[in-house]
C-alpha cells in the first residue's frame, strides 16, 4: 500500500539443492556445513530442513546399531548356551559358526542389492535366533553321544541332523510366497531370511561336525565294567561243590 510503512518480515526461506552423495561419509559432513554457515549468518531463529535428513541420520547411527544389537544377542546365545549345555567349548563353537553365518549374510546382502538400513538390521538381528537352532541341536546331540570325537560327530549328525534338515526346508517354503511380492519389505525379508535357513544349514551340518570332529570335548569318565554281567559270569560255587558231592537218595534210607 503507498505511503505506508512496510510491515516487518516475520518468516523467509529460500531452496538449495546438495549434490549426490555417497553413504554417510559424505552426507553428515553436507549438513553439517551448511548448519555452520547459518549460524555464521547471525539470522535468529534460522536452520535448514530436508526431508532426506531423517533417512541421512538414521543411516548415521545405523552401523553403530547394528554392531550393538548384534553383540548384545550373541552374548544371549553365548549365556543361554552354556546353561542348556554347560560346555563352553561347545558353545564357543555355536559362536564361532554362529558368527560366521551372520558375516555371510551381510556380505551376500551386498552383492543381492540390498543396503543396510534400519529395516534390514532388524530382519538381521532376528536372524540369529534362527541361524543358533541349526548348530545348537548339533552340540546338544554330539554332548550325549559316545565314542572317540569321529563317532560323536557321526552319532550326532544321524541322530537330529535329518530334523534339522527338515526344519531348515520347512521354514524356506514358508518364506517362498514372500518372494514373489513387489514391496521392498517383503523382499528384503526374503532374502535375509532364506540365507539365512541356507548358509545355518551349511554352517551347522557340515562346518561345525568337522569342527567338532577336529576339537570337539571328549568324554572323560573312564568306562566301568557291569556289575550285573559280571556276577552273571562267575560261577556259583556253592552250587558246584554241590554238584561235584552228590545228592542224597531217600530210597537208601
Amino acid at each position: 500500500i503507498c505511503n505506508n510503512v512496510a510491515p516487518m518480515i516475520m518468516s523467509s526461506k529460500f531452496e538449495f539443492d546438495y549434490q549426490y552423495f555417497y553413504g554417510t561419509s559424505e552426507n553428515i559432513p553436507a549438513k553439517i556445513e551448511v548448519e555452520k554457515l547459518i549460524e555464521l549468518s547471525g539470522i535468529p531463529g534460522a536452520f535448514s530442513y530436508s526431508y532426506i535428513y531423517s533417512t541421512w541420520e538414521t543411516e548415521a547411527i545405523t552401523a553403530q546399531q547394528l554392531r550393538q544389537n548384534i553383540g548384545l544377542a550373541l552374548a544371549c546365545v553365548f549365556l543361554v548356551s552354556l546353561v542348556m549345555l554347560a560346555s563352553i567349548p561347545i558353545c564357543f563353537m555355536i559362536l564361532f559358526v554362529v558368527s560366521l553365518t551372520l558375516i555371510d549374510i551381510i556380505g551376500f546382502l551386498h552383492f543381492w542389492d540390498i543396503s543396510i538400513d534400519f529395516l534390514v538390521c532388524t530382519y538381521v538381528v532376528l536372524s540369529i535366533g534362527l541361524c543358533v537352532d541349526y548348530a545348537v541341536h548339533i552340540g546338544h546331540a554330539y554332548l550325549i553321544q559316545k565314542g572317540s570325537q569321529t563317532e560323536k560327530a557321526i552319532g550326532a549328525l544321524t541322530s537330529i541332523g535329518p530334523a534339522v534338515l527338515n526344519g531348515g526346508i520347512t521354514t524356506f517354503l514358508a518364506l517362498v510366497l514372500t518372494a514373489f511380492s513387489r514391496s521392498y519389505i517383503f523382499i528384503a525379508f526374503f532374502k535375509v531370511f532364506s540365507l539365512t535357513v541356507c548358509l545355518g544349514l551349511f554352517h551347522g551340518l557340515v562346518l561345525f561336525p568337522v569342527m567338532l570332529t577336529l576339537a570337539g570335548p571328549t568324554d572323560t569318565e573312564e568306562p566301568h565294567e557291569d556289575t550285573d554281567t559280571k556276577d552273571k559270569d562267575e560261577p556259583d560255587t556253592d552250587t558246584d561243590t554241590k554238584d561235584k558231592a552228590g545228592h542224597s537218595n531217600d530210597g537208601f534210607n
